[in-house]
C-alpha cells in the first residue's frame, strides 16, 4: 500500500517472495536432514526475521511493517504445536526463552523473559540508523517518538538499490519535517495514516504510552550502564 504499482515495484516484489520460498526450501531440507538423523524430535528450532522488508515505512521506520517480523518455534518443550499466537513478544525474550527450553537460565539482569511463562502487553523498538526514533505499542495502540524529524525515513541511494526505481515510486515520500509524536489506533487504523497524537480525545491513551516509553528508556539506560 506504500508503493505504487508499476512493473518496477512488482518485479521488486516478486524478487523479495522469491527470497522468502527459497528461505522456507531451505528451512525444509534441514528439517528433513534432522528427521533422518533421529535428530527432529530432540531439537528446538527458532526461525525469526530482524525486521521487516527492505521498502518504504518497513525496515528503517517504526511502522508496522518494519517492526512485525516472524518468530516460529518449534520442538521439545515448546507448547501449542501447530497454532498461529497473536501474543505480543519481542526478539530480546528469544534468547531467555530457548536457554529455558534447554534447562539453563537467563543471566540477570535481562530484559526478555521466557514467552512461555510470561506475556507481554507492551513492545518497544529503537532505531538510530541517521534517525532516532523510539516506539511503544499495546494491543491497540502504537507510539512513536521522532527524535530526529528533518531527515527522511528512506534514502534515495536505498531506493537505487531496489532496481530501475526512483522516488516516484512513493506513494507518500518524504512528509518532512516528521511530527514529535504519532499515535495511532492499529484496530481500526493497521496501515498507520492517521496520527492521533492531537486529538485531544486520545490524550488518556497518549499519556499512558509517553509514560510507558520514559520507563523503559529509562531501564534500558540503567542497563546499558551496568
Amino acid at each position: 500500500p506504500y508503493l505504487r504499482d508499476t512493473p518496477q515495484v512488482r518485479e521488486h516484489y516478486a524478487r523479495y517472495l522469491s527470497e522468502t520460498s527459497k528461505m522456507d526450501q531451505e528451512i525444509g531440507r534441514l528439517l528433513g536432514a534432522l528427521e533422518r538423523s533421529g535428530e527432529l524430535d530432540r531439537t528446538v528450532i527458532a526461525y525469526m526475521t530482524d525486521h521487516g522488508p527492505s521498502m518504504h515505512r518497513a525496515k528503517f521506520s517504526l511502522y508496522e511493517w518494519g517492526l512485525h517480523s516472524s518468530l516460529i518455534l518449534r520442538g521439545p518443550g515448546v507448547s501449542g504445536s501447530g497454532q498461529i499466537d497473536d501474543s505480543l513478544a519481542s526478539t530480546i525474550d528469544v534468547p531467555p526463552t530457548l536457554m529455558a527450553l534447554a534447562g539453563g537460565e537467563a543471566p540477570s539482569p535481562c530484559q526478555g523473559f521466557n514467552l512461555f511463562e510470561r506475556r507481554r502487553t507492551h513492545v518497544y523498538a529503537q532505531h538510530h540508523e541517521r534517525n532516532e526514533l523510539y516506539s511503544v505499542r499495546g494491543e491497540r495502540y502504537k507510539l512513536i517518538r521522532n527524535i530526529t524529524t528533518d531527515e527522511p525515513l528512506i534514502w534515495p541511494r536505498v531506493i537505487g538499490n531496489w532496481g530501475d526505481m526512483g522516488e516516484d515510486v512513493l506513494r507518500d515520500p518524504y512528509p518532512l519535517p516528521r511530527p514529535p509524536e504519532e499515535l495511532y489506533d492499529l484496530e481500526t487504523d493497521p496501515l498507520e495514516s492517521r496520527n492521533l497524537a492531537g486529538d485531544a480525545s486520545y490524550h488518556p491513551q497518549l499519556a499512558e504510552l509517553r509514560r510507558k516509553l520514559d520507563a523503559w528508556l529509562t531501564a534500558d539506560q540503567v542497563a546499558r550502564q551496568g
